[in-house]
């Protein structure tokens, strides 16, 4: 079987602007490893870099040598890194809807901050004009509703 895993808040948690201090997902590291002993394939995918840089060979030419570390040091059995979209029986990925599932959208757009949010089943995407409006929203709604950590 083929296993593709997204690294970016998926296997590597944290402040994605510094990979050497992102923290394992411990319990998915741990599966990976006991299906790569069971003999699977495993493949590691990012998209970083899609934004900054003009194409596949500069993506890995700026992060290749950086993940491979960081899956060394976290003792991440895997048999790939890629920097594109690889075939595989199964996906770990924390940007992923289940298209099987029924699907419903909704519009959830803040009145407070202006921020456009979307939500696809239990998916919410949500946009802000700057930062400072993002954390504007999540003090604001932190009085209401239990908030998560932003982290960058």
């Amino acid at each position: 079987m083929v296993i593709v895993v997204d690294f970016d808040g998926t296997l590597a948690l944290g402040d994605t602007s510094d990979i050497p201090s992102m923290k394992a997902n411990i319990s998915l590291v741990n599966i990976l490893n006991a299906m790569y002993e069971d003999g699977n394939e495993i493949n590691i995918v990012t998209a970083r870099g899609a934004k900054s840089c003009r194409n596949e060979k500069e993506r890995e030419a700026k992060y290749f040598d950086t993940i491979t570390s960081w899956l060394i040091e976290n003792n991440v059995s895997y048999n790939k890194l890629s920097f594109k979209k690889v075939y595989g029986d199964v996906y770990f990925d924390d940007k992923c809807i289940n298209v099987k599932e029924s699907l419903t959208y909704s519009l959830l757009d803040s009145r407070f901050t202006d921020n456009k949010v979307r939500r696809i089943n239990n998916f919410v995407v949500k946009r802000s004009k700057s930062s400072v409006s993002e954390y504007k929203w999540y003090k604001h709604a932190s009085n209401f509703v239990l908030t998560a950590e932003v982290l960058s």
